[in-house]
């Protein structure tokens, strides 16, 4: 097996200071402002401090933004396609610091510009002039007309600025930028281009500035994943050998197979909501572990979780501590099982039927980031044992069995029903919350009892709207909601014609049906003011009444489970006011993907199972009409989700083991 380099590694600033670098022609010039040359000068300070001077509390790297560099055609110069500002602010720290230590002989890397040719009379390599004559030296002030230098020697004065106000600073920063002796050092993460295989291809320039495009429209973000992927990776600390090469190979693939995974949405949202997608999705993974990493640690390395970095400096000092003064590749093995073993766990729940549903069901109800993170590490938890101070975790895992048990019981905490409720007197208005959180278990749990269709509640769908509660047969618009009046008027009288068509029907009611219809048509007519107000008035109770007859239900049963529907926010909005009748017709229609969303494409949302079998009158034995939500209908739907509802709640036994 032929050795392969690792296509990111760390490498500290002290060692990139004989590498030579250009800035390709399609980059803009160096641009930063007096706000980010402080921050960086800042970063770097405080970690000197911390591995320095206060106590020895600091890993022993500091990772900069990454650098992203391919090597030049001329096989001598780095390309750099991200991080040219970075590499000439340190160049500048650094000759700051030749002028400070003017008896210290100081190594620097070269920066050579594409568009500044002339001005290093075509000498590739030998860096450029303005950059290498900067001086601190009053008496000697570079000027220049150009932007790029101008802004280069703004960062002179803004480095000469902070170090003035940070008396002894330059001792700790020349010794972590400069030292090939400091055991701890500032690094970056170093992209070689034309060693990332999936991502992008450098073969030719034009495909170089596309990276450099991609780069740039969101920079690429410095993850805690990234910097541990670095960590683990970091070949140049072993020996060389095809062995070593060979699982650090392994883990980059597994690496990948996981990212893989975790980047689909269907995975991803049964795990999670929306609130929480970061850039590299192994990310979860490490956040998950690093609280027990950190138990582990020695109490005066341990990492304070506010830390803004806390997943990467965990596992940085976690790797160390497991090392020791070893770096044995077997180590990092060990490490990384860890962390498969926890993805592999995650992937089985997702791959078993009923652990999906129920666990996809209490992440929806944990909406905070940290809430359904700490569900999941609990459940893993209580599946494999707690994680002991030594590493191990204690010997009182649990079976699938005793898992899917644990499940249900906290399922059963959120649709369990207080001593004063029942579930056919559930409210919209007193009981809302609760009724939201029953209606998405019966249609996860209808879609479990759908085995032979094998079909998945598509939680990354569902959660792409605001859940919300439907009305079947709708209520009447109290409120003078003038747009909101008119649909149910609208769509009343096409149900009273279709009424009137139907042949089931007989004539008395045909006829007064056709009075109602024409009745609607004339206040339709109206402007809208108090005349129309108070005509509304009289017809709305007076359609109320011929449905209720019709639908041989009373005004009190709108209010119950019998007449509530899980859909959608913005479904919701679209089914508006309109009748039955006018509701199943949306529904089908989006459910075959032909309603329209008014911007000239198609509405294009997930209908829950349950209110697709509303609409289509799957809970009626033997539907006589498609028009109307009746006594009959309301019933047979109440008696499914009650059967369903109370099997699975019977069920439940006091407590899962412990």
């Amino acid at each position: 097996m032929s050795e392969e380099k690792s296509p990111i590694n760390i490498r500290s600033i002290e060692s990139l200071l004989n590498e030579k670098f250009n800035i390709p022609r399609y980059q803009r010039g160096y641009r930063w402002e007096k706000t980010q040359i402080v921050e960086l000068l800042d970063d770097i300070f405080d970690y000197g401090k911390k591995a320095y001077t206060d106590g020895n509390n600091a890993g022993n790297f500091y990772c900069l933004q990454p650098v992203v560099i391919k090597r030049n055609e001329n096989k001598i110069l780095w390309d750099v396609i991200d991080g040219q500002q970075r590499l000439t602010t340190i160049f500048i720290i650094i000759k700051y610091l030749q002028c400070v230590f003017p008896k210290t002989k100081f190594s620097f890397f070269t920066i050579d510009y594409e568009t500044r040719n002339n001005d290093q009379n075509g000498d590739k390599g030998q860096g450029c002039d303005f950059l290498n004559n900067i001086t601190f030296d009053p008496d000697k002030k570079l000027t220049t007309d150009n932007i790029d230098f101008y802004h280069m020697y703004m960062c002179s004065t803004y480095i000469e600025e902070w170090f003035t106000k940070h008396p002894g600073a330059e001792d700790i920063i020349k010794m972590i930028l400069t030292s090939k002796e400091a055991p701890k050092k500032v690094s970056v993460i170093w992209y070689e281009v034309d060693s990332i295989a999936d991502k992008f291809d450098s073969r030719n320039n034009d495909n170089q500035i596309d990276v450099f495009k991609r780069l740039n429209i969101g920079k690429i973000p410095l993850t805690d994943s990234e910097l541990i992927k670095a960590l683990l990776l970091q070949g140049d600390i072993y020996e060389k050998s095809e062995y070593i090469q060979r699982r650090l190979f392994e883990i980059a693939k597994e690496w990948d197979n996981i990212e893989y995974h975790l980047q689909k949405d269907e995975m991803w949202e049964f795990l999670n909501n929306k609130s929480y997608n970061p850039e590299s999705r192994i990310d979860y993974l490490f956040r998950i572990l690093s609280a027990d990493w950190n138990s582990i640690l020695d109490k005066d390395q341990q990492i304070e979780n506010k830390d803004k970095q806390f997943e990467y400096h965990v596992f940085e000092k976690y790797i160390s501590k497991r090392r020791g003064n070893e770096n044995k590749i077997d180590t990092v093995m060990d490490i990384f099982n860890e962390i498969n073993i926890l993805f592999s766990v995650l992937d089985e729940w997702y791959n078993n039927r009923q652990m999906y549903h129920y666990i996809g069901f209490l992440v929806c109800q944990h909406k905070k980031e940290e809430e359904s993170l700490k569900l999941i590490k609990d459940l893993f938890d209580y599946f494999l044992g707690k994680c002991h101070p030594n590493g191990e975790r204690y010997k009182n895992g649990h079976t699938r069995k005793d898992c899917l048990d644990y499940v249900k019981l906290e399922i059963n905490k959120f649709i369990s029903l207080g001593s004063n409720q029942k579930l056919e007197t559930l409210n919209y208005h007193s009981d809302y919350d609760k009724l939201l959180k029953i209606l998405l278990f019966l249609n996860i749990e209808s879609t479990i009892r759908l085995e032979k269709e094998n079909t998945h509640f598509p939680f990354h769908l569902y959660k792409n709207e605001d859940p919300s509660i439907e009305h079947i047969y709708p209520q009447t618009p109290q409120e003078m909601n003038y747009e909101e009046i008119r649909t149910w008027l609208n769509s009343q009288g096409l149900t009273l014609l279709s009424i009137n068509n139907n042949p089931n029907y007989s004539d008395d009611i045909k006829e007064k049906c056709i009075i109602i219809s024409k009745r609607i048509d004339n206040l339709l007519k109206l402007k809208y003011d108090d005349v129309f107000k108070k005509e509304y008035n009289i017809l709305s109770r007076c359609i109320e009444k011929t449905f209720d007859k019709l639908n041989k239900t009373s005004a009190n049963q709108t209010d119950t489970l019998s007449n509530y529907a899980l859909i959608g926010k913005d479904t919701n909005s679209k089914l508006n006011c309109n009748s039955f009748q006018r509701k199943r017709e949306i529904i089908i229609k989006i459910i075959e993907r032909e309603e329209p969303d008014g911007r000239g494409g198609i509405f294009n949302k997930y209908i829950p199972v349950c209110t697709r079998n509303i609409f289509q009158k799957h809970y009626t034995l033997q539907p006589d009409n498609i028009i109307l939500w009746d006594r009959e209908d309301r019933t047979a739907y109440f008696k499914a989700m009650e059967k369903i509802y109370n099997e699975f709640t019977n069920k439940i036994t006091t407590g899962a083991k412990n």
